[in-house]
């Protein structure tokens, strides 16, 4: 019944003009015309048993406080909590914003990051002392600083897709942010270490595709911290960050060897015109083999011949390259479609080469030197008068080696 009888009162003082009522709580301190605080609402907009504010975001630092007769009030200050003392404080200061008939607007500015006070709103006429609101100040969160680093630790300014990055934000209450990268990054991943650095986010990242890369406020969600309904939302004190994202280089593909046949040709008996020496004609030949094979003439035996045979061919495989074949393949001499000799080479080096001999079957030939003369002449006779077919050589004819497209010259002939 009594606090129906005040609430009356307080009723009626309400359409008392401000200069009547002041004059009446001086003059008769009637206690049925003392604010009284019946709501408090914080930046949700509504009222709760304890009042919210945001120590570093103005536009969240404002309570509202309506009740009989609180436009009244003369000041208003932040003091040391009474709710609980254990508790970290937040000190700090406190203004009137502005007032009207039973409603104050208050600014509360907090010097703590985090903690609880109580917001004392003082009267002309205090009976029981100054109305105390209770509120809890928490950090709003806050990107203050964004970058990027490549794995090695070094400032990433220019991306390539592809390869991993983390990306570092920096700035209070940050302990519940995530990720929100757009859909051309992959592999994702928060990698805060510690995990519960509430100053820090760390994440992974794989940009997939050549472009521009752009991290703002968007790029990330706000905290999961439940703040009774007054939930501040992320901001972003810094320039978003805007990279580039390179395609990634074209990898050079690895050397691959390049095999090649070789014969020498020298050692080939090839026909030549007849030519005339002291009376008789004769095709010439390589002077070398006479005069490492005949004794020379004089003036006194002034022709010599003989039967001699004919130098070997020597042919095989060479590697036109600076890689190592270490895959064992096959190379072969032919004559047309008959196989004359066929080797295995087991390893090549670089640039070097794997050689073989071939020995006629019949080498023999009938040579003449003249003292008169300058050449070596081939006299020719039964068995001796044949001539080197055109041979083939064919490098890895079973395709062993990758030589990476290089195959169309592993087959040559010499003539």
């Amino acid at each position: 019944m009594k606090q129906a009888a005040i609430r009356s009162g307080l009723r009626a003082c309400a359409h008392v003009p401000d200069a009547v009522r002041v004059a009446l709580l001086v003059l008769a301190a009637s206690p049925q015309c003392l604010g009284i605080v019946e709501t408090v609402h914080d930046c949700t907009g509504r009222s709760t048993g304890q009042a919210h504010v945001f120590t570093n975001r103005s536009s969240l630092q404002t309570l509202v406080v309506r009740g009989a007769f609180v436009d009244l009030a003369t000041g208003v200050e932040v003091a040391q909590s009474k709710m609980n003392s254990g508790a970290l404080q937040a000190g700090g200061t406190a203004r009137i914003k502005s007032r009207s008939s039973g409603r104050l607007e208050v600014v509360v500015e907090p010097r703590t990051p985090r903690g609880i006070g109580d917001l004392l709103i003082h009267y002309a006429v205090e009976v029981a002392g100054p109305d105390r609101v209770y509120f809890k100040a928490y950090e709003a969160p806050t990107i203050m600083e964004i970058g990027v680093r490549s794995p090695d630790g070094m400032p990433a300014h220019s991306l390539v897709a592809g390869k991993l990055y983390f990306l570092s934000i920096k700035g209070p209450a940050l302990q519940g942010v995530d990720s929100r990268f757009p859909s051309t990054v992959t592999d994702v991943e928060d990698v805060t270490d510690p995990p519960g650095d509430n100053r820090l986010r760390k994440f992974q990242f794989k940009p997939t595709a050549a472009g521009s890369l752009r991290f703002d406020v968007g790029s990330f969600k706000g905290p999961s911290e439940d703040l009774s309904g007054c939930q501040a939302s992320l901001e972003m004190t810094v320039a978003p960050l805007t990279l580039t994202v390179n395609a990634p280089p074209t990898p050079t593909p690895a050397p691959k060897p390049d095999l090649r046949p070789y014969l020498t040709t020298d050692n080939l008996v090839r026909v030549t015109p007849p030519e005339s020496c002291a009376g008789e004609t004769h095709p010439s030949v390589r002077a070398d083999m006479c005069t490492s094979k005949l004794a020379a003439p004089t003036a006194t035996q002034r022709r010599v011949e003989g039967v001699v045979q004919w130098n070997e061919i020597a042919w095989g495989v060479e590697n036109n390259s600076d890689v190592t074949v270490t895959t064992p393949f096959k190379v072969r001499l032919m004559f047309g479609i008959n196989v004359l000799d066929t080797r295995e080479v087991t390893s090549l080096t670089p640039r070097d080469k794997k050689g073989h001999v071939y020995r006629r079957p019949n080498g023999a030939r009938k040579l003449m030197r003249h003292f008169d003369c300058p050449k070596c002449y081939d006299l020719g006779g039964p068995g001796m008068d044949w001539i080197d077919p055109v041979y083939t050589v064919e490098v890895d004819f079973e395709h062993k080696v990758d030589e990476g497209g290089l195959e169309s010259n592993n087959t040559k002939t010499f003539n």
